[in-house]
């Protein structure tokens, strides 16, 4: 499975899991896990960073938000990145 299919199927099995409606805000730490725990299982290692996000479509306001993702071989997986607007699961 490439990266990409990973995030997906990490993101439709905890959509399933705890219905969601595909509204996977606040589960960015449970999600980081599993996924965490899928790149194992298929020969990745990434790691969980715990970090914070200044969300830039929030013109009035300056509160950051706690939030993961991983960090695997100068890429970011998050897959809960659309919760910020995002298009992209994966940066690099």
């Amino acid at each position: 499975m490439t990266l990409l299919e990973l995030v997906l199927k990490v993101r439709e099995n905890l959509d399933q899991e705890y219905q969601l409606s595909g509204r996977l805000e606040n589960y960015c730490d449970l999600a980081c896990e599993k996924l965490s725990q899928e790149l194992i299982t298929h020969g990745y290692s990434g790691q969980i960073v715990r970090g914070f996000v200044e969300p830039n479509f929030e013109v009035d306001t300056s509160d950051s938000y706690g939030h993961d993702w991983i960090e695997l071989n100068n890429l970011i997986l998050d897959p809960t990145a659309d919760q910020f607007r995002l298009e992209h699961l994966i940066f690099s």
